[in-house]
């Protein structure tokens, strides 16, 4: 679905009113526990192939190694529901991102151990995905994340990253 008054898809995104006051709001990720890492600044341009991200799910915590395989893509979910404009990233080990992660963010770790937003997770999925959006059949052992860059985010809705 375009939002009203848009001319292009803006992926997968939700708006939720936080007041500060009200929810202790601040500009941190948590790795896990009560481990954060301050959120520094965001990417103003779209992500680009090869890029290396963490992704930061409310079940899986903090899972990093992934890189940016795809941008653009349209994504049809097993439900039916479809997604434009989505930014698809994979790793070949270790954890994944799982069901109850969507929403949460996805970000680079600057050298400080601070980090940068870039975008919000949609969802994982299958290995590769075709160019109507459907998925391969057959797992290999890697992990696929789809998320909306921060930057279309920034773009559609008002409001802005929150930083440090």
């Amino acid at each position: 679905m375009k939002l009203s008054g848009q001319n292009y898809y803006s992926g997968d995104l939700t708006l939720i009113k936080v007041r500060e006051n009200s929810y202790n709001v601040s500009a941190r990720i948590y790795q896990h526990d009560s481990v954060m890492r301050r959120v520094d600044n965001r990417f103003t341009t779209r992500s680009s192939k090869g890029q290396k991200f963490c992704t930061g799910g409310a079940r899986s915590s903090e899972v990093c190694g992934w890189k940016v395989t795809e941008t653009s893509k349209r994504f049809k979910y097993s439900n039916g529901d479809v997604v434009h404009n989505m930014t698809v990233g994979q790793k070949n080990s270790g954890s994944c991102v799982i069901s109850g992660d969507s929403g949460g963010p996805v970000y680079t770790v600057k050298s400080n151990g601070h980090v940068n937003a870039k975008g919000i997770i949609s969802g994982a999925g299958c290995d590769s995905v075709s160019d109507d959006g459907e998925c391969s059949d057959g797992w290999d052992g890697k992990c696929t994340v789809f998320f909306t860059d921060i930057a279309l985010a920034e773009k559609a809705l008002p409001g802005g990253v929150k930083k440090w």
